[in-house]
C-alpha cells in the first residue's frame, strides 16, 4: 500500500516539473508565487492552532528582571578585571595559587 502511495507521488512530482519546464518563465515565476501563498496560508493557520492549544508562556515581567540581574552580574564581572588591551585579565587570578592535595 504505503509503496504505491510513494510511487504516485513520485509521478505527480514527475508531472509537475515537466509541466514547469513546459510553461515557460513567466507563467512558472506566477505558479511558483501563487503555491507560495498556499504554503503560506497553510503555515499561518498551523502556527495558529499551536499558538492556542500551546501552553502559557512565562511572565513577561519576570523574565525582564532575570535579564536585567545577567546584565548587572555581566557588568560587575567586567569591572573586577583589569583591561590590556583585548586581554581581560580578572583580579581573582592574582591571589596564592592553591596547591592540590597530596593522596
Amino acid at each position: 500500500m504505503i509503496d504505491r502511495v510513494l510511487a504516485g507521488v513520485g509521478v505527480l512530482v514527475c508531472a509537475v516539473l515537466l509541466l514547469r519546464m513546459a510553461i515557460g518563465t513567466a507563467r512558472c515565476n506566477r505558479l511558483d508565487a501563487k503555491v507560495r501563498g498556499w504554503f503560506g496560508r497553510l503555515s499561518g493557520r498551523a502556527r495558529a492552532v499551536r499558538r492556542r492549544s500551546a501552553p502559557l508562556s512565562v511572565d513577561a515581567e519576570a523574565a525582564q528582571r532575570e535579564a536585567q540581574r545577567a546584565i548587572d552580574r555581566a557588568r560587575r564581572a567586567r569591572t573586577e578585571a583589569e583591561h590590556d588591551g583585548n586581554v581581560i585579565r580578572p583580579r581573582a587570578f592574582r591571589g596564592p595559587k592553591k596547591k592540590p592535595p597530596l593522596h
